[in-house]
């Protein structure tokens, strides 16, 4: 029972409970003080949140860019197993990046991991026809390090390595056209 009420906590928060899921949830946070901690980490979490999404919400432009390719239709071709297992280990390693950005909260409030990196890091567009292997080997032999990514709009945060003019950087990364849409210093 108390498993039940914690998972619709979320939803009583934001007020889309049926009114007899609310008077349930409301005489549970009555009598059990634990819920009543929950309900209070889950509104810190919410506020946390709200605060961040202005400047992360994709807004007009990644709605036309979703509305685009959605108007593409499916792809005719399927990709190979090679390209998925690709993707899904490049999936798995920022993953793993996130979970540990996220876990780097200074309290025990929610921090999004995708908020911009604290030191000075690249912002790049990948393009669509580019490899994992090919955004890999651009990656390694530079030596840079994806931060952060991608975000709505399909962009990485890319740290430069050590020492390296910023500018320089961009430079290096907008010379690899095949793969590279765009880059610039993340403001």
């Amino acid at each position: 029972m108390r498993n039940e009420i914690s998972e619709l906590l979320p939803f009583y928060l934001n007020g889309s409970l049926s009114v007899e899921e609310k008077a349930k949830v409301e005489q549970a946070l009555s009598t059990d003080a634990g819920l009543e901690e929950e309900l209070r980490l889950l509104d810190r979490i919410r506020s946390s949140v709200q605060e961040e999404l202005p400047g992360n919400s994709p807004g007009d432009l990644g709605l036309a860019r979703l509305g685009r390719d959605l108007a593409q239709g499916a792809p005719t071709q399927r990709p190979s197993l090679a390209a998925l297992a690709a993707a899904f280990a490049l999936g798995a390693i920022l993953s793993g990046v996130i979970a540990v950005q996220a876990m780097r909260a200074p309290d025990d409030t929610y921090r999004q991991a995708g908020a911009a990196p604290a030191d000075e890091s690249l912002l790049v567009a990948f393009r669509a026809d580019a490899t994992a292997g090919a955004i890999s080997d651009l990656l390694v032999a530079g030596n840079y390090v994806i931060v952060d990514g991608p975000s709505a709009l399909g962009l990485y945060h890319v740290a430069p390595p050590e020492g390296v003019d910023p500018a320089a950087a961009v430079a290096e990364l907008a010379a690899a056209g095949a793969i590279v849409e765009s880059a610039e210093i993340a403001r």
